[in-house]
Formats: structure tokens, sequence, C-alpha cells
């Protein structure tokens, strides 16, 4: 049977400093229930959406988390991809008005998959 696939975007989270706190970076949107996934021992794979700057970070990190095959569906343009957290868990997407998607051709590769 083949591993579950979870589709969506891979941004960055940066959460701002608070006293006391420092400033924390780290993989965010389906990364997180990606590590649910690893964290429950379910086999799965990613088809994600992302700026080209993340596709090689997100890779070797899921790869550490069990996920089985990376595909990379579509590129983010005009956006860092960037979602800053602020110390009242506001949450602002930099340049979000700007951001455009570019869905790749990526043949059969998900032709696999019946489980999303």
């Amino acid at each position: 049977m083949a591993p579950l696939l979870l589709v969506g975007e891979i941004i960055v989270d940066f959460t701002t400093a608070r006293p006391g706190v420092e400033c924390k970076l780290r993989l965010g949107g389906i990364v997180h229930a990606a590590r649910g996934l690893w964290a429950s021992g379910i086999d799965y794979a990613v088809a994600a959406v992302c700026p080209r700057y993340v596709v090689d970070q997100a890779k070797r990190y899921l790869s550490a988390h069990g996920c089985l095959e990376f595909v990379w569906l579509g590129e983010v343009t005009g956006s860092p991809g960037v979602m800053v957290i602020g110390d009242d868990q506001g949450y602002e997407d930099l340049l979000r008005g700007e951001k455009a998607v570019t869905i790749l051709d990526v043949g059969n590769s998900l032709a696999a998959y019946h489980e999303v």
C-alpha cells in the first residue's frame, strides 16, 4: 500500500522575540502535519508548494522525519514564503499580496498515491 500523500504549502515560520525568549525560525505549513505523521509512525510522502530556496532544506528535514518521497509541486514567487508570528500569536504572511504559484510538471509521480 502506498503511503499517505500530504499536499500543501511549506513556509518558514518566524516567531518574533519576546523578553527573555529568542526568535525562532523553522519550517512550517504542512511540515507541522508531517511531524505529526512521523511521530505517529504513519508512512507518508509530501507534494509541496514552496519557494525554490526552501526545497533542499525541506527535503533533508522531511527525510530525517520519515518522509518517503518529496515532490516539488509548485514554486512560490513574489513572496519569501515567510510567516511572522507575533507574541500575541498574530500571523503575518509577508508579501502575501504579491505571491504567485507556478504549478510544476511532475509527470506521473503522484499517480501511485490514493490516500491524500
